[in-house]
């Protein structure tokens, strides 16, 4: 997100909407399936902040032969930041929306054959 509001300030196109553009163009928006985007929340500020609440995943798997292991994880963030020639973005915690199995992390699958 850095890298995306330096160049906003670098081509002059420092408004809300263009960052907002941009920023779903780089992640995506929700939209309730298994591999929509991780956006499901935008907020402008007239001073050309923006908020973006973002849902980030990451898996893994283990094992092999009768046992295994796979593992998800999420975590909702909101990232905010505006377009400046050495841009900050801060992060925090949100609540997850519907349809995201926990709040920050969940065990999606667990198994074991025998």
């Amino acid at each position: 997100m850095i890298g995306l509001l330096r160049e906003g300030w670098k081509s002059g196109r420092l408004s809300p909407d263009k960052t907002m553009e941009a920023l779903e163009h780089d992640f995506g928006r929700r939209d309730g399936t298994p591999y929509s985007g991780a956006i499901f929340a935008m907020e402008p500020e007239p001073d050309g902040t923006v908020h973006a609440d973002m849902v980030l995943t990451s898996g893994a798997s283990a094992g092999g032969g009768l046992n295994y292991v796979q593992m998800g994880a999420a975590a909702c963030v909101r990232l905010s930041g505006r377009p400046a020639p050495d841009p900050a973005v801060t992060v925090s915690d949100v609540t997850c929306p519907d349809g995201v199995a926990a709040n920050n992390v969940v065990v999606v699958k667990v198994g074991k054959s025998s």
